[in-house]
């Protein structure tokens, strides 16, 4: 079962539960690997087609316009073809698990003939962003707290 990642928050099913992008932005995240996340993010097999563009969830970004209408897959993973503009346009980060991935894979997608995991699951993307929300309301009222104090 391929892992679905980077999926933003809507108003049906699943998506229901995701993160806004804007609660995983980070400057300067892996900066010094930058491009090879972007170029990895971008060259992911299709895997899925959607009926119409994606915009980007950033207000008044109008680089994110028309942001992708697919989906990609390295055989592990599975994102949506947008996901490449977050994170260079808008610092957003991803798990490490998936960057790991992308080491492992000496930041080249690897050839996969048919892929026989033809089903996704959005439980880790959701628990991860969960966790990373979590830390930063922490951090955010830690300082806040100290700060008051």
């Amino acid at each position: 079962m391929l892992k679905a990642i980077g999926f933003w928050r809507d108003t049906h099913g699943v998506f229901r539960r995701c993160p806004r992008p804007q609660w995983l932005v980070q400057r300067g995240w892996h900066a010094a690997e930058s491009e090879r996340i972007l170029r990895y993010l971008r060259s992911g097999h299709d895997f899925a087609a959607c009926c119409g563009w994606s915009t980007c969830r950033f207000r008044g970004c109008r680089e994110g316009e028309r942001n992708g209408a697919g989906n990609f897959t390295d055989g592990e993973w599975y994102w949506p073809e947008g996901l490449a503009h977050y994170v260079q346009r808008h610092a957003v980060i991803l798990p490490e698990e998936f960057i790991e991935t992308m080491r492992a894979n000496d930041w080249r997608v690897p050839a996969v003939g048919e892929i026989a995991k033809r089903t996704f699951d959005y439980t880790f993307w959701l628990d991860w962003a969960g966790q990373q929300q979590r830390q930063r309301w922490y951090h955010f009222w830690r300082l806040a707290f100290y700060r008051a104090a």
